[in-house]
């Protein structure tokens, strides 16, 4: 095998599930677990989820449940910037940068 057909295999190699979905989906799907999971931790027996995230949101609780949403997004982005896969880190921002900006919508 030559210095080419061994660059290419690598490359090949680096490159499985690079594409804009593999980056996109996980960054919609992570930070409405997160807020499920951040905002289950309470008591809500005696309002309905959807309720419980309007009351956050009335007190600004929202943002700050939002930014600990963003987490799990950090670090899979710096899986994907450290393995090299640019079109899913690029996916992973479009949809980071579309929560942020609903997020500055609504306040």
């Amino acid at each position: 095998m030559n210095f080419l057909e061994k660059q290419n295999s690598q490359t090949k190699s680096k490159k499985w599930y690079n594409h804009f979905l593999t980056g996109f989906i996980p960054a919609v799907i992570l930070p409405v677990i997160m807020i499920v999971l951040i905002s289950g931790r309470e008591n809500l027996t005696a309002f309905s989820f959807y309720d419980h995230l309007m009351r956050a949101y009335n007190h600004y609780m929202f943002v700050k449940m939002a930014i600990l949403a963003l987490i799990p997004n950090m670090l899979i982005f710096f899986f994907f910037y450290k393995t090299e896969r640019w079109k899913s880190a690029g996916g992973l921002i479009v949809a980071t940068i579309l929560f942020v900006l609903l997020l500055i919508s609504k306040v």
